[in-house]
């Protein structure tokens, strides 16, 4: 690239399992922008399920072989999103399919142990018992039991899981064990990618550090001091031998095995891109051209298209530019709901709704925190899908169906799981394709009904929902019925779900504008208020690589662990307003602006 300087944006995104065991996911966003001569950014935000204290610890390492500042995980002993003064990067994640379930058939030996069947003949399960000591209580036993595809995992699916053992039997078996395989679980070579990326000293470096990376699989976006802009996608991928790992395959034949994995330089990487940018919003990232399967479970379009508008109409992508980027509230699928419900047309004995209707007809698309249209505009979408899915899946004899509405609404599979789904993300984008059809059989939930019909009954549905949410609308402009009054965030603390800490562990709730598919990404569960599981960036970090030493960052809602420290929710305030501090880097201005000093001495 012929520019020495380049402008990065970057928002992550990724899956994350809580502290309050609900499975979260949103999107992401990453920007190389060609920038001016004097100027170069990279803009990272790392969206995490927010807690207290963050999953992130902002720290900076210095010794004799690095200098690197940034955030990691409490036990890595690198960073792992950050700038060593020669490099910068982020990580989103990639959702590649790298995890397959395999039919077991299993049986109990003589001796207490567990063989399974392979290709015609039975082998010898690992089995190992695992126990889980409980300060106050008796310590747990766990039976693990491995073929060669991973360990049986039927306990962590309802309805899976082995019987009870009688008194004095062996190991109880599931009546269909199903095995997991995932590369995750395999010994690897992490703390190799790590080291390199802290040492590296050019996008080159950097990609090489990348090829030990094998679990979980990234988009990752670098940038160096000498004006080059990367984009991989490391990580084991593997190559199937039939299908692609949508459901549960036969373990008992060789049919189904892994043929190794994705080569390191057949998945999908750019350096230096002819069009100066890149965006990967979670969004699929290669065409229909490409060889080898990724996944099913990329995320809609809406925040890659959105940042491209944002550039495009950016005349100059510099730092306060890709600050205002990160605060847009602007859901392309949300004005499109908008765009359907403004056409609605209502009888004349509908005051309430038809308020509603003059509210969204106006509204400018923001997904503001104090904006009653985007409410009614979240509800009814979900209504909407409720509405015509309902009939389909739970009124009928089957006991499960309510489940199955639920699920395909966006509730997790297993109790752990359930605040996430691509089964609501899959059901989302079906909406969204039918609100621009004329006609559809859909439209029948069994009476005849047309499209306007069911638009109309989801909109008496979200009047009905507001109102037993909030009370009913106060005036034509329904201002208690803000979005922000539903869409609200706490930062939960993994004890503050005992009602005596919480209020002294916890943070919130606080009113939060955006959802799942704005540019700032404030997602959780697939329903119109996800106020206990959701996605947002704790961690901001803007570097500008003309001079690292001018980095900006914050981590909400502080970086102390500890309640009564000033430093445990101190960053909330400035996360809310789109403020920054100083991400010092040179000795001196370390040792100038430190306050406190812990020293530790391994041999005290």
């Amino acid at each position: 690239m012929a520019n020495s300087h380049t402008a990065f944006n970057v928002v992550n995104v990724c899956i994350f399992l809580g502290f309050t065991g609900k499975l979260a996911r949103v999107c992401q966003f990453i920007i190389p922008v060609l920038e001016s001569e004097r100027d170069s950014v990279l803009r990272y935000l790392e969206p995490k399920l927010l807690s207290a204290p963050a999953i992130w610890y902002e720290n900076h390492l210095s010794c004799a072989d690095f200098d690197v500042t940034g955030v990691s995980f409490p036990g890595i002993p690198y960073i792992i999103a950050g700038h060593n003064g020669r490099v910068a990067w982020g990580f989103t994640n990639g959702f590649a399919d790298v995890q397959d379930l395999y039919i077991e058939r299993m049986r109990a030996t003589a001796d207490g142990g567990v063989e399974y069947e392979y290709c015609g003949e039975w082998r010898r399960a690992e089995v190992r018992r695992e126990t889980i000591r409980v300060r106050g209580r008796a310590a747990a036993e766990q039976t693990v039991i491995c073929t060669h595809h991973g360990p049986v995992i039927n306990e962590l699916a309802p309805g899976l899981a082995a019987p009870p053992r009688a008194a004095g039997a062996g190991i109880a078996l599931p009546d269909a064990a199903l095995a997991l395989r995932w590369p995750a679980l395999e010994p690897n070579t992490m703390l190799d990618a790590l080291s390199g990326m802290n040492r590296a000293a050019t996008c080159l470096d950097f990609r090489d550090a990348l090829r030990h990376w094998e679990a979980p699989v990234q988009n990752v976006v670098y940038a160096d001091t000498q004006g080059n802009i990367a984009y991989s996608y490391p990580g084991h991928i593997p190559i199937r031998r039939r299908g692609d790992g949508s459901t549960p395959v036969p373990g008992w034949t060789d049919e189904h095995e892994w043929q190794g994995y994705i080569p390191f330089d057949e998945l999908p990487h750019a350096y230096n891109p002819p069009q100066g940018f890149v965006v990967s919003a979670n969004n699929r990232v290669t065409d229909a051209g490409y060889p080898y399967f990724l996944s099913h479970e990329f995320v809609s379009g809406d925040r890659a298209q959105r940042i491209i508008e944002l550039i495009a109409a950016q005349p100059r992508l510099d730092v306060a530019a890709t600050r205002r980027m990160h605060f847009d509230t602007i859901s392309p699928s949300m004005q499109l709901v908008a765009l359907h419900l403004g056409r609605l047309t209502l009888a004349d004995d509908e005051p309430e709704l038809a308020a509603m209707l003059d509210l969204v007809r106006a509204w400018d698309g923001q997904l503001t925190a104090d904006s009653p249209a985007a409410a009614i505009c979240e509800v009814f979408a979900h209504q909407l899908m409720r509405t015509i899915l309902e009939p389909r899946l739970a009124d009928g004899d089957r006991a499960d169906g309510p489940a199955l509405l639920e699920r395909a609404l966006g509730k997790g599979p297993t109790p752990v799981i359930q605040e996430g789904s691509f089964f609501g993300q899959a059901t989302w984008l079906w909406m969204l394709d039918l609100l621009g059809a004329a006609e559809s059989h859909w439209f029948d939930l069994g009476h005849g009904e047309s499209r306007a019909e069911v638009l109309r009954l989801a909109l008496r549905r979200t009047a009905a929902h507001l109102t037993d949410r909030l009370g009913p609308a106060e005036g034509a402009a329904m201002r208690n019925w803000a979005w922000g009054r539903l869409h609200t965030l706490t930062f939960g603390h993994p004890l503050g779900v005992v009602a005596a800490l919480g209020q002294h562990l916890n943070r919130g709730p606080y009113p939060l504008p955006g959802d799942g598919n704005t540019v700032w990404a404030t997602g959780g569960g697939l329903t119109p208020e996800s106020s206990r599981a959701v996605i947002a960036p704790p961690f901001r970090f803007i570097a500008d690589l003309s001079d690292l030493r001018n980095c900006l960052g914050l981590l909400a809602p502080g970086n102390s662990g500890r309640p009564d420290s000033p430093h445990y929710d101190d960053q909330i305030a400035a996360w809310y307003a789109g403020e920054y501090h100083p991400m010092l880097y040179a000795r001196e201005d370390v040792v100038r602006e430190a306050r406190h000093r812990l020293q530790l001495d391994p041999a005290g």
